[in-house]
């Protein structure tokens, strides 16, 4: 049994433990992206634009299923706390079925409406049609990825988070052998363009996904899920979405207040664009560390509140904060070095990568308050209080397009990047505030 007994033996060891895995499931959901982007490439701008087009939309419903699931990690790690297992294997039942509604509703959905969001979106002509094949297509399969996601989190609430990422490992792999045979046409394959590596991608997620579920019903996991002679129990559907939607409304948030910041950033010119989605790229990979560590409190804190473990809840959140220093600290002062090297990766236009310098140079120092303020929000989660956690995520953006409209007023992209900075510091006080009084432990059982 891959599973571990978060409330038992070292906090360090069972972040490390839960960590690690997290962060290689966080670059290989990437890879799936970049992998179809890098063989499409070949094909031409038309067509790396009709793919690139479809990701904001693609990103929104992917945040929106990520987020449900956080509500069957903090039921089921609560349940598994208290050593309730027949409990978490109730919750782990029920989650699977609104996996399978939410899943088919969204696919239903995005395969009827992705034509009009596509061209809301500007995609016209040619690569509108391209586009609309390739979103159609990963919009069925997200019906194989909500799976996956409910897998993952099944697992993550064991105390398991290796077996997901090897079998999502094994999915990457084939997605990288299947993307150049179905976009090109190699070794007997018909050349599919841009549908082809779509088509690629969700036979590499039903691969990944089968296997996951496979390992459920194995019985060698702590949580068993059983349909024979079971009835449903809509108390334990609402339990799991009054967790899950205010999770899922927050990632959603994040993707709207990006495309809102995008907008400003617009304003200033083509270049002030793209050296910001630059910014976003390497910004996303530096946090990408802690973002992990973060994610792997959340059944940590559940397992240890079920068992009513106080003090080892609040010795991981201690050490998930060091951990997160000593990851952070040395990638701000790259940043704050070498800026000019990582905006070089990727473009070589001189003010492309002056204005990455001047954003770093404000904003870096700030990443030591988010990435803070991202582990009290999992700490929240883990506690099943995810609606404290959206009410401080939509208090960070308040803040921070706040801080751009009313008081730097829209003249200087500085005065952008210095409420980017001002947001980050006021949400991690908030954060450490709602942390601090301790109301957020309390429970209802």
């Amino acid at each position: 049994m891959a599973s571990r007994d978060l409330t038992q033996g070292s906090v360090t060891k069972n972040l490390i433990f839960m960590s690690i895995p997290v962060m290689l499931a966080m670059l290989l959901q990437v890879s799936f992206n970049l992998t179809d982007l890098f063989f499409v490439g070949f094909l031409g701008s038309e067509s790396l634009a009709a793919v690139g087009i479809t990701f904001p939309i693609i990103f929104l419903f992917i945040a929106f299923g990520m987020g449900l699931n956080i509500g069957t990690t903090a039921l089921v790690s609560r349940a598994i706390g208290k050593n309730h297992h027949e409990k978490a294997n109730e919750i782990a039942r029920h989650s699977l079925i609104l996996s399978l509604i939410v899943s088919v509703g969204i696919a239903l959905f995005g395969f009827i409406f992705s034509q009009p969001l596509l061209e809301f979106m500007g995609a016209r002509g040619e690569i509108l049609t391209m586009a609309l094949g390739y979103t159609q297509l990963i919009f069925i399969g997200f019906i194989f990825m909500f799976f996956e996601f409910f897998g993952r989190s099944i697992l993550m609430a064991e105390g398991d988070s290796m077996t997901s990422t090897k079998y999502m490992l094994y999915g990457g792999i084939l997605n990288v052998i299947l993307d150049p045979l179905m976009i090109f046409g190699l070794y007997g394959f018909p050349a599919m363009g841009v549908t082809g590596s779509a088509l690629a991608t969700v036979i590499s997620r039903c691969i990944a996904t089968f296997l996951i579920l496979r390992y459920l019903f194995s019985g060698k996991t702590k949580t068993k899920i059983e349909f024979k002679n079971k009835k449903m129990d809509f108390k334990i559907f609402k339990e799991v979405i009054m967790i899950g939607i205010p999770a899922s409304l927050s990632n959603v948030l994040n993707s709207v207040a990006f495309i809102i910041i995008m907008s400003f950033i617009g304003v200033f010119g083509t270049a002030a664009l793209a050296g910001y989605s630059i910014i976003t790229r390497i910004e996303s990979i530096v946090i990408m560390p802690t973002i992990a560590i973060s994610t792997s409190v959340t059944p940590i804190i559940g397992q240890n509140l079920g068992a009513k473990q106080f003090a080892r809840m609040r010795k991981t959140v201690k050490r998930a904060l060091q951990a997160m220093a000593v990851i952070i600290i040395p990638l701000v002062l790259a940043l704050l070095l070498f800026s000019d090297v990582f905006m070089m990766v990727f473009s070589r236009e001189t003010e492309i990568i002056q204005i990455g310098v001047h954003y770093f140079s404000i904003v870096a120092v700030s990443y030591l308050f988010w990435v803070a303020g991202l582990i009290f929000i999992s700490v929240f989660n883990g506690a099943g209080k995810t609606g404290i956690s959206m009410a401080l995520n939509v208090f960070r953006w308040i803040c921070i397009i706040g801080l751009i409209l009313f008081v730097f007023g829209m003249q200087t992209l500085e005065g952008i990047f210095y409420s980017v900075a001002a947001g980050q510091v006021i949400f991690m006080a908030a954060c450490t505030g709602v942390y601090f009084s301790g109301w957020w432990m309390k429970q209802k059982d």
